[in-house]
């Protein structure tokens, strides 16, 4: 499912920063700035941060900086597909049902396009995924 997620990233999403915040994101990892609107921009920055500086490193240009983060918040995003597959499966569903929720996602047109850019939107899915995860086998 994974995999099929970032397929589908790379058949849809657009192979350059599109989006007017993408360039926001990608100057807030080389400059060290934080941006607002609540707790997931900062971690978001944060380790956007960290891969920038890994990446200056080891000798990474700016100027490729972006591609770099594109790469991870796909890795990132496409974690939602298997991540809904658990949860269809902590949900009681059986294998194929849980198999096609997670197919549902890792095909969704709006994941993939958005999961192929450097925005908060993509990779912040499969954590939301996780929390509920976590929930239903807390509550049990």
């Amino acid at each position: 499912l994974w995999m099929l997620a970032v397929a589908c990233g790379l058949a849809v999403g657009s192979w350059g920063p599109v989006y007017w915040d993408s360039f926001g994101y990608v100057t807030q990892a080389l400059t060290g700035e934080v941006g607002g609107l609540g707790f997931g921009r900062p971690v978001f920055a944060a380790l956007s941060q960290a891969v920038a500086a890994g990446w200056q490193g080891i000798g990474g240009s700016v100027w490729h900086l972006e591609p770099v983060l594109r790469w991870l918040c796909l890795a990132l995003t496409a974690l939602a597909a298997p991540a809904t597959w658990a949860l269809a499966r902590e949900l009681g569903f059986d294998r194929r049902a849980s198999l096609f929720a997670g197919a549902l996602v890792a095909t969704s047109p709006a994941l993939a396009h958005s999961g192929f850019a450097v925005l908060t939107d993509g990779p912040t899915v499969p954590f939301v995924v996780l929390a509920v995860f976590w929930a239903v086998r807390a509550a049990r």
